[in-house]
């Protein structure tokens, strides 16, 4: 018995001296800690911040499950060394897939390097490699609306200062082709250089990006031709609507103190207000021919194709954001936004895709339903912390454990 006492004793004494070792231990360089086992970090405060705000009670219960649910996906065969892992919870703003209204919100876990400072062992307060599982994905649209000059004249509906935008401003075009098959099959990844190193940091970041969509069904749809020249059309009336309305604001201003210097018998601002009225009036007719020109030019181009044509993908230039969305940069002065010209039918050519709505066309009472996700992974290039992320933990994260939170139908 007393033999067994002493076996216990000893035990209990190697188990404290290790772990005395491992949390007090003394270090030269940070190298050295790499080879230390990780750990998780629970948070000992609400995960979502002050994020969930943004969530009603309904779609934060659901948030909730959810990302409960990818927390312990990620944990499963949780392995790292050099550092520790802390989680936290997000919220984005609102966006609409086309038409529909799906809330986003993310799982992010944030990985903390082990630092050898001073002879000891410290853990960073930053991190610069994180995890992060994102729910309804709201990728960017390509082609963004020029809200302060048109003061919000391109929501799909034009009495709300809110809600999904026409059709052009819902446009997603990938320079890195390989996205589009991630995104529609859920296989493979793409890596993205994503730069950032300095003199402080000489590792730049890469991004390493999945896509999991329901099974069976593809989330993006191309826009054809026929689509892309009808929903120009649209822009260019909304467009001449919106200038419209701002000089006819500042013909009936002009008007207004016309009558008020008329009475007063100040000739010299009746004069300066009646010169202010004329050329507003020439800016609304310079607007008219401007949307009519463009107009002209793409429905001539409806009217004398065939339907096989119309209906083929719509290609774009790769430069067209850099001509204010023309197709030469010249356009611009004469003409305005989106003046069009042709397709651009070549190799480097960009295919112009949309969020499918028979894909995202469900669930609308339940916006916070996963349908998409998406993960990555950040982390940095040639450093050994990252790649110990990346072979210990990355390579064995069970994606099939993750997928279990999309919408089974």
């Amino acid at each position: 018995m007393l033999s067994r006492y002493k076996s216990i004793l000893l035990l209990f004494s190697t188990l404290l001296l290790s772990a005395t070792i491992v949390v007090g231990q003394k270090c030269v360089d940070t190298k050295e800690l790499l080879s230390l086992p990780g750990k998780f970090v629970e948070s000992k405060s609400n995960p979502f911040g002050g994020s969930e705000l943004e969530l009603n009670p309904s779609e934060r219960a659901t948030a909730t499950k959810n990302l409960n649910t990818i927390k312990s996906a990620t944990l499963k065969n949780f392995k790292i060394s050099g550092g520790t892992a802390q989680i936290g919870y997000r919220v984005n703003d609102k966006y609409y897939f086309g038409s529909y209204y799906h809330r986003t919100y993310k799982y992010v876990l944030s990985f903390y390097m082990y630092l050898c400072v001073d002879g000891k062992r410290l853990t960073s307060d930053e991190y610069g490699n994180d995890l992060v599982i994102t729910v309804n994905p709201d990728l960017h649209y390509y082609f963004i609306a020029p809200n302060l000059e048109y003061e919000n004249g391109f929501y799909a509906d034009p009495k709300k200062f809110e809600g999904p935008m026409i059709g052009v401003f819902s446009y997603l075009v990938f320079e890195n082709k390989d996205m589009v098959n991630i995104i529609q099959n859920g296989t493979g990844f793409v890596e993205q250089n994503m730069g950032g190193s300095d003199a402080y940091d000489i590792h730049p970041d890469i991004h390493r990006t999945w896509f999991i969509p329901q099974k069976g069904k593809k989330a993006l749809v191309e826009v054809t031709r026929k689509e892309y020249l009808h929903n120009l059309l649209e822009f260019y009336e909304r467009e001449r609507i919106s200038q419209t309305k701002k000089y006819e604001r500042l013909i009936n201003e002009s008007i207004r103190y016309m009558a008020e210097y008329e009475k007063s018998g100040n000739k010299a601002m009746y004069q300066s207000h009646l010169e202010n009225k004329n050329n507003a009036t020439k800016e609304i007719e310079a607007i008219r021919t401007r949307s009519t020109t463009k107009a002209t030019t793409v429905s001539g181009i409806l009217k004398s194709n065939t339907e096989e044509w119309l209906n083929q993908p719509a290609r774009i230039s790769p430069q067209i954001r850099n001509n204010s969305f023309c197709d030469d940069a010249s356009d611009y002065k004469k003409t305005g936004y989106f003046t069009f010209r042709s397709f651009y039918d070549r190799p480097d050519g960009n295919i112009v895709y949309k969020w499918a709505p028979e894909y995202f066309n469900q669930q609308l009472q339940a916006p916070a339903v996963p349908l998409l996700l998406s993960v990555r992974m950040r982390y940095k290039k040639n450093s050994d912390f990252s790649a110990g992320l990346m072979n210990d933990y990355i390579k064995n994260l069970d994606f099939d454990a993750i997928s279990k939170v999309l919408l089974v139908k």
